[in-house]
């Protein structure tokens, strides 16, 4: 993504790796979340995520598995971010990153899934869901780089 004018790329990839490791990635009126223990994503964090409409949404459970915020030594490029893998009773069962790059100066959002419906009920609606998590993941990645060209 293009950096607003007059902002540096690490600027951009600062604020971007701050939502990030703040688990504020998804819009709130979207995606709830309640991360243990508080504070900024860690290896062993919990990340209870609520998704829903109205009365009538689900809860699951996630657990973060590696953290990074690293610097290239040979060229200056960063890259920070976090995986997590879900946890028994969540609808999908599998893995996610979310990744803020930077290289020279242009900034990155990468966000990657790999997921197999984790209960019955995903199962049977499974395109449904497919269309549900793209949406989802869309709307995380417009609010990621959002906050990279925010002034």
């Amino acid at each position: 993504m293009r950096v607003a004018e007059g902002e540096t790329a690490l600027t951009a990839f600062e604020r971007v790796r701050r939502r990030l490791l703040d688990y504020d990635i998804f819009p709130p009126a979207l995606v709830g979340k309640l991360v243990t223990p508080d504070g900024p994503i860690v290896r062993g964090s919990t990340i209870v995520q609520r998704l829903g409409l109205g009365a009538i949404f689900v809860e699951a459970a996630t657990r973060v598995v590696e953290v990074w915020d690293t610097v290239e030594p040979s060229d200056g490029s960063r890259s920070a971010g976090f995986a997590y893998v879900t946890l028994q009773g969540h609808p999908e069962r599998g893995v996610a990153t979310f990744e803020v790059r930077q290289e020279g100066d242009a900034v990155f959002v990468v966000l990657t899934a790999r997921s197999v419906p984790g209960t019955f009920l995903t199962r049977m609606a499974s395109p449904l869901m497919r269309v549900v998590q793209r949406g989802i993941t869309r709307r995380a990645i417009k609010r990621l780089a959002g906050a990279a060209i925010t002034l």
